[in-house]
């Protein structure tokens, strides 16, 4: 059976020109998806958001605060102030702070939000995202809708709780925001190592993590003289000997059945530890010896029975950890979990706490006092779908209630604005048909304002319809004065009628009259004169008239000379012609 290999070893190499031809189709192909990919969008850092007043705390799990110098396994309280008043706040703006070399977010990624009370509701203007190192807060749209609404000097404060990364001596850490890059160490400066020491039993908790619905529970131990001498025996490391440990939640938690999840970890001194097995049977390292941890739970999920074998020598210290779950799903907001532990067989027993803690914290404050409007559009009239689109503009005019130098943080909109001692100012909006236009610009509470309309004005003008008077509405009320509440957008409404104007008409045209011709009228018979002898004279010859001695007959009128002549010369003609024929009538003859 002949068989065909269809592995690489049978394609025939691609000749020096295809593989020119497929590069070039790569290189173009790779030319035309290049401007797709693009880099997301990133917020806009404002400048004019201050941070300020940054402070490290040194406080326990709990977020309580605690006296002294850090050490590498505390935790830290970053606070701070925010003061965008210097600035007007617009959707995407943001300010950064970076946590520098020594910290990190003790809960990462985190989002939270940022809200206000706005008339007894909590109102969202941004969120807060927490990387491991660094807090950014962008607003969103609703700073400016609390702006319109005459809310100014958007400022707050905030917290973080942050974990250690790295010891220093240092005085200061690298905390940076608005060009700060140095904040105050707590106590007497520097970030220290725990001091060595032999631990005894102690009861210990994580931060909640994964949106609160996990929290690790831990306990250390130590194999030493002291526990030796209370569990009546000794750790030479030669052996390997069982301790027995008996822990137990309190309400609201269940432990995680998930074995491979508790852990037994071997602690170096006081550095880093290592993790020796699980609770599964699955040994990670037996570099320091065979050692086994057993997990027994009850069948209430709230007590459970933990046996460490191994061989334990004097002066070693072990950490047991393990995760517990949330009845419900996740912490309760305001609530606290408890957990104790004993070692069996003596007086050593430990128990904690662990608050819900809110790791992250940042509150708005804003000033009220402002207030502002907005102007709704619309058009009727058999002609209003032939003005859609146009734009007319209205012309505000207000009246302080109080001289313009009485409100220091206050900016007057775009337009003629009133100064010092000045109450008055005018300012101009564009509203189009079927669109809410809000005002921009806030004005004082009890400023009164006059809205108007010029038809005359609108882009584009009217054509084969006309327009109504403008008719503004508030609160019902046909009105176009109107006073800015406190915190109120005021609504206003104007209609316009669009009425269709007929076409212009063209007179017809009319043709000039004719001229008639009048009737020829008869008039009297032409009068031919009579016939006269020729008279008296030389036969053949003309008569002149006039002349001696042959003088007019009375009542004949003379003969014309043209008539005359025209006489003569066809009497000559004729003869002509009378003479011509007789000889050639005689020549024939002859």
């Amino acid at each position: 059976m002949n068989t065909v290999s269809t592995g690489t070893a049978s394609r025939p190499p691609l000749v020096r020109g295809a593989g020119a031809g497929i590069a070039a189709i790569l290189t173009l192909m790779l030319a035309a998806i290049a401007p797709l990919v693009t880099a997301p969008a990133q917020a806009d850092e404002n400048q004019g958001i201050t941070v300020t007043n940054m402070t490290l705390t040194r406080v326990d799990g709990n977020n309580v605060d605690r006296e002294g110098a850090l050490t590498y396994y505390d935790h830290a309280r970053l606070n701070f102030d925010w003061d965008a008043s210097s600035t007007e706040l617009k959707s995407g703006d943001s300010f950064t702070i970076n946590l520098g070399t020594y910290f990190q977010n003790l809960q990462v990624p985190a989002s939270k939000p940022m809200t206000v009370d706005h008339n007894g509701t909590e109102v969202e203007v941004g969120t807060c995202e927490l990387t491991a190192k660094d807090i950014t807060c962008t607003f969103n749209g609703k700073v400016e809708e609390l702006r319109n609404a005459g809310f100014h000097n958007f400022r707050g404060s905030g917290s973080a709780m942050l974990s250690i990364v790295e010891s220093t001596t240092s005085k200061t850490a690298d905390i940076t925001a608005n060009g700060i890059a140095s904040v105050d160490l707590p106590g007497e400066g520097g970030i220290g190592t725990p001091n060595p020491s032999q631990w005894e039993l102690y009861k210990w908790s994580s931060s909640f993590y994964n949106d609160y619905s996990e929290l690790t529970w831990g306990i250390n131990f130590g194999a030493n003289e002291t526990t030796g001498g209370k569990l009546g025996t000794t750790f030479t490391g030669s052996n390997r000997q069982t301790i027995t440990f008996t822990d137990t939640l309190g309400e609201g938690m269940d432990f995680n059945s998930d074995l491979t999840r508790w852990t037994l970890n071997k602690r170096n001194g006081d550095g880093p530890g290592v993790r020796l097995t699980d609770a599964s049977g699955a040994d990670a390292t037996t570099e320091h010896g065979d050692y086994d941890l057993k997990t027994t739970i009850s069948g209430d999920g709230r007590t459970a029975t933990i046996e460490v074998t191994g061989p334990f020598n004097n002066g070693d210290n072990f950490t047991i950890e393990y995760p517990v779950t949330f009845a419900g799903g996740k912490a309760v907001k305001g609530s606290t979990y408890n957990n104790s532990v004993t070692m069996n067989g003596t007086d050593l027993s430990s128990e904690n706490q662990q608050a819900y803690v809110q790791y992250f914290d940042i509150n708005v404050q804003m000033e009220p006092g402002f207030g502002s409007f907005s102007v709704t559009k619309a058009v009727e009239g058999d002609a209003a779908d032939k003005a859609a689109g146009t734009s007319f503009p209205v012309e505000v005019a207000y009246e302080l209630p109080a001289a313009a130098s009485t409100y220091p943080g206050w900016t007057a909109p775009e337009g003629t604005k009133p100064e010092g001692e000045g109450r008055t100012g005018t300012a101009t909006m564009t509203v189009k048909p079927g669109e809410t236009t809000q005002f921009e610009g806030t004005l004082p509470k009890g400023t009164t304002v006059t809205l108007s309309e010029d038809v005359s004005k609108a882009e584009p003008a009217a054509e084969g319809y006309e327009w109504g008077t403008p008719v503004f509405v508030v609160d019902g009320k046909e009105t176009n004065t109107f006073t800015i509440g406190d915190q109120v957008v005021t609504s206003v409404s104007l209609t316009n009628k669009a009425v269709s104007t007929p076409p212009a008409t063209t007179p017809p045209t009319t043709a000039p009259p004719t001229t008639t011709a009048p009737p020829e009228t008869a008039g009297p018979p032409a009068t031919v004169p009579p016939e006269t002898a020729p008279p008296t004279g030389t036969p053949g010859s003309p008569s002149t008239p006039g002349a001696p001695g042959t003088p007019n007959k009375p009542g004949s009128p003379p003969l014309a000379n043209t008539g005359a002549d025209v006489a003569a010369l066809v009497v000559l003609v004729g003869l002509g012609l009378g003479g011509g024929a007789l000889a050639l009538s005689r020549r024939r003859k002859a």
